[in-house]
């Protein structure tokens, strides 16, 4: 289970398709008959037929979420073919019951749990039921519990599937990383292969003091592939954290907090010292100012040093300059915009800011279209969204265009944080 791999070979999704061939499973929708899933205690499979498959197919007559139904099918089949599969541990009769699910007296034994994981890709025909292109990717995700068999290991006597489905990296990741740290430390440690290390500014070690929230990263770097090495000076001495770095050179390093070396030259000195014993390799500087920041800063690092975008897609380089703590280059003398107190700052996932200014509560940003004299596009916060509130000027001066669709709204959990809002406006 890596979600890089999963973003690499997402499913398209594409309507039509939802009938049955000679080897497809009743189901439907082209779902292979045989499919199954690895276990410790023998490969899983679904049932094959009658009503043992009523709760699955209850499950997969509700919508996905804005899609066009004639998605459905190839939505499912992503999910129940995905290549993320977790085990999981059975939970106890009370939590089960609270799922809906009955097991017949004596048969605790015969069930068997997995976390399942895919990423969607919209084709060129796929649409929402409004009749807008579906263009956003869709993380897929389901906790599935079936009642085996012994008797007849290829098929099962019912399943329960509770889907859900992630429009972010972020939202993915989460999901996944709490799954992994249900499974165990040895799932944990069988997903981590690959070290990375996360280097902790004395100033901001406490952010990361609760054992809960450094279990957490390292479950969520485990979903990429990564064993995340913690490193902080406080806790080990400033010539073990330099002789860590420099005898294991992870294969990328995220610091959190001030780089600089105004604050802590040893922790400059630190990345140095990295960078010398392991040239190319990324280094990705993320700062936060309470602790639940400062694990999703973390988070999306990792999903970046992994070449995994925002918004479920690859990225091209991930030791290009990270957005959080790089300076953005200049842009053909581009204005900046006219903000008189930068107070949050997100990112997407192609690094384009956007600036909330605290005196009018307008989040900015650049115009890529260039349409019409539009400099910047203006947006309102509303709950979890940016909605557009206006195109303007290089001046700042609302200027009359035709809005499409496109852009109107932004989702919030499909950005990043900015750790400096007013690097912006130098």
């Amino acid at each position: 289970m890596n979600i890089r791999r999963l973003v690499e070979t997402a499913a398209t999704l594409y309507p039509g398709g939802g009938g049955s061939g000679r080897r497809d499973h009743e189901l439907g929708h082209r779902i292979k008959q045989d499919i199954h899933y690895a276990h410790s205690a023998g490969d899983v499979y679904l049932p094959r037929s009658g009503a043992s498959l009523d709760n699955l197919r209850a499950a997969m007559s509700r919508p996905v979420l804005d899609l066009d139904e004639a998605l459905n099918g190839s939505a499912w089949r992503g999910l129940l073919g995905s290549g993320g599969v977790l085990q999981l541990p059975v939970p106890d009769e009370e939590l089960l019951l609270g799922e809906g699910i009955v097991v017949p007296g004596g048969r605790r034994g015969d069930l068997r749990r997995l976390a399942l994981v895919g990423v969607l890709a919209p084709g060129d025909d796929a649409l929402r039921r409004d009749g807008s292109p579906a263009v956003a990717r869709v993380g897929a995700v389901a906790t599935l519990t079936v009642l085996t068999n012994p008797a007849r290991r290829r098929n099962a006597d019912d399943a329960w599937i509770t889907p859900d489905w992630k429009h972010s990296t972020a939202a993915l990741t989460t999901w996944v990383a709490r799954r992994i740290e249900v499974a165990g430390p040895r799932t944990l440690a069988r997903l981590g292969r690959t070290r990375l290390g996360l280097l902790l500014h004395p100033d901001r070690a406490h952010l990361l003091a609760d054992p809960a929230r450094v279990e957490s990263a390292r479950a969520a770097a485990a979903a990429f592939g990564y064993s995340l090495a913690v490193l902080s000076p406080l806790v080990s001495d400033h010539g073990s954290v330099r002789a860590s770095l420099q005898r294991d050179s992870p294969t990328g390093l995220i610091v959190l907090g001030p780089t600089d070396g105004r604050t802590d030259p040893r922790t400059a000195a630190l990345v140095d010292a990295y960078t010398a014993a392991a040239p190319g390799r990324p280094v990705l500087r993320v700062d936060a100012e309470d602790p639940e920041e400062a694990s999703g800063q973390v988070r999306d690092a990792i999903a970046h040093a992994a070449g995994v975008s925002a918004a479920l897609h690859l990225i091209g380089d991930p030791a290009a300059p990270w957005p959080v703590g790089e300076v953005e280059p200049a842009r053909g003398g581009t204005p900046t915009p006219p903000v008189s107190d930068p107070a949050e700052c997100r990112h997407d996932s192609r690094h384009r800011f956007y600036l909330r200014d605290a005196t009018t509560d307008l989040w900015w940003t650049r115009d890529t279209a260039g349409h019409t004299g539009c400099v910047f596009k203006t947006y309102l916060k509303n709950g979890p969204r940016l909605v557009h509130e206006a195109d303007r000027d290089a001046a700042g001066t609302v200027i009359d265009k035709y809005k499409g669709d496109d852009g109107k709204i932004i989702e919030l959990t499909d950005l990043n944080h900015c750790a400096d809002p007013g690097r912006h406006l130098r």
